[in-house]
């Protein structure tokens, strides 16, 4: 980095700038006024993988979270027992969750 301007070194610190490209420019010895200032726009397809991800991402942690905050299963069985709609949601969900479950994690510990 001692080749570096103080702007491209915080470019390259805070994420703004790539580093590969940056000492890309640098090794081919490409003077200071040629080198990018900025990252290079993303693809309008790469820009879809983006906020897509980023809806999975979403959609993933705000399940986790409210499948992790439940009160125990002792004290919701109680509740749930007590109501054939809701028993009836239950048997059609349980078992997929149950393998949703079990197939992300067995895929996550790999």
């Amino acid at each position: 980095m001692k080749n570096c301007t103080d702007d491209e070194i915080e470019g390259v610190t805070s994420g703004r700038l790539p580093v590969t490209q940056l000492s890309k420019q640098i090794r081919s010895r490409l003077p200071l006024e040629q080198r990018s200032r900025k990252a290079p726009a993303r693809t309008v397809e790469q820009d879809a993988q983006v906020k897509s991800d980023a809806a999975i991402w979403r959609e993933l942690r705000d399940a986790l979270n409210a499948i992790c905050g439940l009160p125990q299963p002792s004290d919701v069985i109680k509740s749930v027992k007590r109501h054939s709609v809701r028993r009836d949601v239950i048997d059609k969900k349980i078992m997929t969750a149950f393998s949703w479950l079990t197939e992300f994690s067995d895929a996550w510990t790999k």
